[in-house]
């Protein structure tokens, strides 16, 4: 018999459907077995043109005033399981878009990333776009996978941890931003530099005078348009895990546009230059 060939199906681990406000599908991600993932059209059809994205579980989100926010669709279904409502966006750690901010303004945020570079560089860009909208915002680091590599709150909860415990987490954990800036604004230079000093040295262990250099190069990065030179901060540490990421994470809250490039083409960057004048 001849014809033609007719494709395998794939085997899919799960299929998460984004819907908008009133829960009409837009599209689905569609996870297949080590962690590959693509993205579809409700039919079936390959690719997204033309399609809205929105944050996952919007119809959700838009009725809660607090809303966990994490990184990836399982640790959503995770905290829904468990009673709390709770939202991501299409692409994982890369695929926050700023628009997305405007889903979540007025909420009560609970920012949960995955405890490695890419969880912690997402987390730096959703605090940045959610803090001038959402109505409080708070960032939780799971003490226990801190120094594992990679855990989300899926493999937290899945060690044995409770949700109480993970609420208590919350209660304890500060707000963000730390520094009222609305009243920093009308304060004067010495006391707006005091401000940023103290942010600093609460979420970072620095070396004596090195929270005065980082804030005085971070207002630079508001006003440097008025200098023929700006220096590059240079940020080192004697040992991994000492929070260089950390403090970069902090920058991003009080620089100016900041972006980070480590992983951006020499095309796309001369755009984003261009188009930004960006804190690199």
């Amino acid at each position: 018999m001849s014809g033609a060939a007719v494709e395998k199906p794939q085997k899919l681990d799960a299929v998460y459907v984004y819907a908008d406000e009133c829960g009409t599908p837009l599209f689905e991600v569609v996870r297949r077995p080590c962690k590959k993932f693509f993205q579809r059209k409700p039919d079936g059809t390959a690719g997204l043109d033309g399609v809205r994205r929105v944050p996952y579980r919007l119809n959700e989100v838009v009725l809660a005033e607090k809303v966990f926010l994490c990184e990836g669709e399982k640790d959503v279904e995770t905290l829904r399981a468990v009673g709390l409502i709770a939202s991501t966006n299409p692409g994982g750690a890369n695929g926050w878009r700023p628009e997305f901010a405007e889903c979540f303004r007025g909420k009560d945020i609970i920012i949960l990333p995955d405890q490695d570079a890419p969880g912690y560089a997402w987390a730096g860009r959703v605090l940045h776009d959610l803090m001038p909208l959402a109505r409080t915002l708070k960032r939780i680091d799971l003490p226990t996978l801190e120094f594992g590599g990679g855990g989300d709150v899926t493999d937290w909860l899945g060690a044995g941890h409770s949700k109480s415990e993970l609420l208590a987490l919350v209660e304890a954990a500060p707000f963000w931003p730390p520094i009222d800036y609305a009243k920093s604004a009308t304060k004067d230079g010495e006391a707006l530099v005091r401000d940023l000093e103290n942010f600093f040295t609460r979420y970072v262990i620095l070396p004596e005078h090195t929270a005065l250099t980082v804030t005085l190069w971070a207002l630079m990065t508001h006003t440097f348009d008025s200098f023929d030179a700006v220096p590059y901060l240079v940020i080192t540490s004697p040992a991994p895990r000492c929070g260089k990421t950390r403090l970069l994470e902090c920058l991003e809250l009080v620089a100016s546009e900041p972006r980070r490039a480590s992983n951006v083409s020499e095309a796309a960057l001369f755009r984003m230059i261009e188009k930004l004048a960006p804190t690199l």
